[in-house]
């Protein structure tokens, strides 16, 4: 196995290995109810018992264009999905099927993402870095240049001291 080989290989069972502590860190916030994954409209369920005044202020009859239709996600279940997509490469489509968001929902979800995932964070300090240490030896090479044109000019004097 080659090195650049071996080195992307281990690169991928990393990104493996924390997207599935992701999933097992969600499955573990919804079980204790931190995430709330999304109920079926009609189906919803109270998630505090002391918001029962709340609750028993809404109306029987369903109120509002979008009555029995619309679906709340909690923002740590937008994340997942906007990752789910961005780092595991899911499709629109997969993510529909397998979570019940709807497509749109979830194309305006990545278009809305402002957040820089961190394996690209990593890499743009990486490349910030590389273009720093470039630059540096630019300068120095610049200046060495210039002492050589000097000397070469009959400016040695000037150019020594």
């Amino acid at each position: 196995m080659s090195k650049e080989y071996r080195k992307r290989l281990f690169a991928l069972m990393d990104e493996i290995d924390e997207l599935a502590k992701m999933g097992i860190r969600l499955e573990k916030e919804e079980i204790a109810g931190e995430v709330e994954m999304p109920q079926e409209p009609g189906k919803a369920r109270p998630k505090i018992e002391e918001k029962k005044s709340k609750i028993e202020e809404i109306p029987e009859e369903p109120t509002g264009p979008n009555h029995d239709t619309t679906r709340r996600y909690s923002a740590n279940f937008k994340k997942f999905i906007v990752k789910m997509h961005k780092i595991q490469g899911m499709t629109f489509d997969e993510i529909t099927q397998r979570y019940g968001v709807a497509k749109a929902t979830v194309t305006k979800w990545c278009t809305d993402a402002r957040y820089v995932d961190e394996f690209s964070l990593e890499a743009m300090k990486a490349k910030a870095e590389a273009l720093e240490k470039e630059n540096e030896k630019l300068r120095e090479e610049n200046a060495r240049l210039q002492k050589m044109i000097a000397l070469a000019f009959g400016q040695g004097l000037e150019a020594q001291g």
